[in-house]
């Protein structure tokens, strides 16, 4: 039978306003559950990958991407830098104290902490 298979990790994130995670992907799937503050997730699933210049499997900042997607960054210069990103289609979800994401494994994910306190 198909399935997640045994439970193995358990990881406790904490962060202050700004913190942001680097758009990648994770070899197993997660179950975020977002206890105190705000973040703001977006998320790409695996079929982007062609829009999102990861580093070779090989390197040592695989799994993730070297293209940012924040506010700051401005449509033109990401497009020259990374022609492709421009074509990448994704969602953003915003979550609270008590907001459960899953976020399968091979789906690529940037997170920004929005609160002073964020657990």
């Amino acid at each position: 039978a198909a399935g997640w298979g045994p439970f193995q990790t358990a990881g406790l994130l904490v962060s202050g306003r700004d913190a942001l995670t680097p758009l990648h992907y994770d070899r197993h799937h997660n179950v975020f559950l977002q206890v105190k503050g705000v973040k703001r997730f977006l998320l790409l699933g695996a079929d982007q990958t062609p829009c999102l210049y990861g580093f070779p499997a090989i390197h040592a900042l695989d799994p993730l991407s070297r293209v940012e997607f924040e506010a700051n960054t401005k449509q033109e210069d990401l497009q020259k830098r990374w022609p492709r990103a421009a074509e990448a289609q994704g969602v953003e979800v915003i979550l609270e104290a008590g907001d459960v994401l899953v976020i399968p494994q091979g789906v690529w994910h940037q997170v920004h902490s929005l609160d002073e306190e964020n657990v």
